[in-house]
C-alpha cells in the first residue's frame, strides 16, 4: 500500500526527462520513431502512472554528440553564419579545414572556420577582421595543404587532384566517383582517396586530346551549325566527335565538326550524294536506294554518308528513262 501511494506522489524533474510528446516536438519525430529510436539505443526510462520518462542526458548527446568546444556541426554552423550545407563544404575544402567524424556527422575546426569568416568578412555575422592577414590565411592553406598530401597513401590520388587533372569540378568528380562505387577507396580524416590505376581507367574518356587544336562550346556548336541540344548531342554520338569537359561544361572539337559537316575528299568531283541524285532526276530518295542497290552502283563512305560513282549513275539513269 505505501509503495503505491509513494508512485502516486512521486514526481519527474523536466531537467532530467522527456516524455514522448516532448521528443517528438523538440526533434520532429512521429510517435513510432521515438519508439523505435528510444528502444535501438536502449534510453534508461521511468514509468511513474503508466506514463514513461526517458533521460534527458542520454538522449540530448545521442541527438547533438558534438558539443566539443573544438568542432562545429553542419547544423551549428548553419544556425550561426547561415550559410548553406554547399557552403560550408566549399569552405572547409577550398581551405583544407580539418574535419572529423563522429557517427555519422562531419566535424569541422572551429578556430580555423571563425578565422576563415573573419577574413571573409563576407558571412553576415561579423565584420572583416583586418588583423588576420591574407599572410596568416596563406600559411594556414600552406599547412593544410602539407598535411593532406602527406596523408595521400601512395598509389592513390585525392578528389582535388583528379579535378585538377581533368579539369572538373569537385562535385563533378565526387558524383562520378559515387557512382562508380570503388570498393578500393580509402577515408583518411574525412577525405576519400582513390587508387591512381582505378581512376586512370575510369576517367580515359574525360582526358584532354591534345590532337584537337580548336574546341568549341555547346552553345557555340549549336548556334554556329544551328543545331537543337537533342540534334548536338544526336550528331555528336553519331560521328564520335571528340569532347571533353571543363567544369562541368562539354565541349567538341570544332574540326571533326567542320570534316564531317564538309562533303569534300578526294575525287569528290567524280561522285554524287543522294541529295545531288534526287535533285537533277528528280526521283525520291527510296528510288535512288532501290537503284544504286540493285545496280550495284560504285560507292565511297564519307562519315556516316555514301557517294555514288557519277559515271554509273549516268549512264543507270539515261538507260532507264531511254526504255520509258
Amino acid at each position: 500500500m505505501n509503495e503505491k501511494f509513494a508512485a502516486l506522489t512521486e514526481t519527474v524533474s523536466d531537467s532530467d526527462y522527456y516524455t514522448i510528446p516532448q521528443i517528438m516536438e523538440k526533434f520532429g519525430m512521429s510517435h513510432s520513431a521515438v519508439l523505435n529510436y528510444v528502444k535501438r539505443h536502449n534510453i534508461s526510462r521511468r514509468t511513474i502512472l503508466r506514463k514513461v520518462y526517458y533521460s534527458r542526458e542520454e538522449i540530448d548527446k545521442l541527438k547533438d554528440p558534438l558539443k566539443d568546444e573544438k568542432y562545429y556541426t553542419y547544423p551549428q554552423l548553419k544556425q550561426i553564419y547561415g550559410l548553406s550545407k554547399d557552403q560550408i563544404s566549399y569552405y572547409t575544402r577550398a581551405y583544407h579545414l580539418t574535419t572529423a567524424k563522429e557517427g555519422k556527422f562531419t566535424l569541422i575546426a572551429k578556430d580555423e572556420f571563425d578565422a576563415i569568416m573573419r577574413h571573409r568578412g563576407n558571412d553576415g555575422r561579423i565584420e572583416k577582421n583586418d588583423s588576420i592577414e591574407d599572410a596568416t590565411i596563406d600559411a594556414l592553406l600552406k599547412r593544410k595543404e602539407e598535411e593532406r598530401q602527406a596523408r595521400i597513401p601512395e598509389g592513390y590520388v585525392s578528389i582535388e587532384q583528379i579535378a585538377d587533372k581533368y579539369a572538373m569540378t569537385v562535385k563533378h568528380v565526387q558524383n562520378i566517383t559515387r557512382a562508380m562505387n570503388i570498393k578500393e577507396k580509402k577515408s583518411i580524416g574525412g577525405y576519400n582517396y582513390f587508387p591512381s590505376e582505378v581512376i586512370e581507367k575510369a576517367f580515359a574518356k574525360y582526358e584532354a586530346k591534345p590532337w584537337v587544336k580548336l574546341w568549341i562550346s555547346a552553345k557555340d556548336m549549336e548556334e554556329l551549325y544551328m543545331m537543337t541540344p537533342e540534334a548536338r548531342r544526336s550528331f555528336a554520338y553519331r560521328h564520335k566527335i571528340p569532347t571533353k569537359q571543363v567544369k562541368g561544361k562539354v565541349f567538341y572539337s570544332k574540326e571533326d565538326i567542320d570534316k564531317v559537316k564538309s562533303d569534300d575528299f578526294e575525287s569528290r568531283d567524280k561522285y554524287y550524294s543522294v541529295e545531288q541524285i534526287m535533285k537533277k532526276y528528280g526521283v525520291t530518295r527510296t528510288t535512288v536506294y532501290n537503284t544504286v542497290k540493285y545496280y550495284k552502283v560504285g560507292k565511297v563512305h564519307k562519315a556516316q554518308f555514301s557517294y555514288f560513282n557519277k559515271g554509273d549513275i549516268d549512264r543507270i539513269f539515261k538507260e532507264k528513262r531511254g526504255k520509258s
